[in-house]
């Protein structure tokens, strides 16, 4: 995933919660003796803040700019492409833009793009309705999505399971 890493504020939080995640269970891997999972989990952590500089509005645009003045218009449009994917997820995770992203995939005849898009948007639904019925959805929903986003970035990223 990754994509929440693209938005001012909530990419750091995200960034640093994903890298010390990985931090923390590297730690754990070398303590038990699986120094090679150690070690791909640092690897990870890293590239946590590689992709954030790729994707971030804020940081992948000054990187943007200075290519584009260096004259490296292929990684300026490199960079330029990473953040159209990022911002593609996020609409796909939000409710109800993912699910109207969704049905306008199954009209084109895209099912598989379609099924992604609902899928991620209704988990964003379920966050948003925990936060709703705890009373306290700022707290929760912010708590809720750094965790859980967290953590499916660090496995899926990491390859592990």
């Amino acid at each position: 995933m990754g994509a929440p890493q693209s938005i001012p504020v909530i990419g750091e939080v995200v960034t640093v919660s994903e890298a010390a995640s990985k931090t923390i269970a590297a730690g754990a891997c070398a303590a038990v003796g699986q120094s090679k999972a150690a070690e791909k989990l640092i690897s990870e952590a890293g590239k946590s803040f590689e992709h954030y500089a790729e994707v971030n509005a804020v940081v992948s645009n000054v990187r943007v700019a200075y290519n584009k003045i260096e004259g490296d218009d292929k990684k300026a449009d490199e960079l330029l492409q990473a953040q159209g994917k990022a911002w593609t997820e996020i609409a796909e995770n939000t409710p109800v833009v993912g699910h109207i992203k969704g049905i306008v995939h199954y009209a084109q005849g895209d099912d598989d793009a379609g099924d992604r898009s609902m899928t991620n948007a209704t988990r964003g639904t379920a966050v948003v309705g925990a936060a709703a019925v705890s009373g306290n959805p700022g707290l929760l929903a912010i708590g809720a999505g750094a965790a859980g986003l967290s953590i499916y970035t660090a496995i899926s990223r990491s390859n592990l399971c």
